[in-house]
Order: C-alpha cells, then sequence, then structure tokens
C-alpha cells in the first residue's frame, strides 16, 4: 500500500494490521468460522499499523527460516 499512495497525506493513508494463527478453520460458502478465525482476530489488534502479528505457534513454525535469513524485527505474544 505504501507504494501505492506516495503521495497521499499520512493521515488518509491505508494501515492495514494482519493476525496470523496456524489452525484449523471451518469455511462454508462465503463466511470462514472456528478459534483461528477469533485467535487471529485478536492478534490483528495487537499489530502495530502497517504490521504483522502472529501467534507462538506460526513463530515455532518458522522460528529456524526466520534465523537463516538474518532473524525478524517481531514481537511474539
Amino acid at each position: 500500500m505504501i507504494d501505492r499512495e506516495p503521495d497521499v497525506p499520512e493521515e488518509r493513508r491505508i494501515r492495514f494490521r494482519i493476525g496470523v494463527n496456524l489452525v484449523d478453520v471451518i469455511v462454508e460458502e462465503h463466511d470462514i468460522f472456528g478459534d483461528g478465525v477469533n485467535v487471529a482476530a485478536r492478534l490483528e489488534v495487537l499489530a502495530e499499523p502497517g504490521g504483522v502479528c502472529i501467534s507462538r505457534m506460526v513463530r515455532d513454525q518458522i522460528r529456524d527460516k526466520l534465523r537463516k535469513q538474518g532473524g525478524c524485527a517481531c514481537r511474539f505474544y
């Protein structure tokens, strides 16, 4: 989004917050349900504007890959 909004004043820019969790979810025609969705929504609130917040389960899955790539400027909850 930052690349798409170079001329937009800071107070009018769109800043997504993303929460990522690693759990099964129930998918129906036009909706998704389950604890995984609820946890991801709570993690989203913890992310800073423009940031991503991941669960411990996600961190555990990607930890070694992050180390090999020089780490991550992340906070884990």
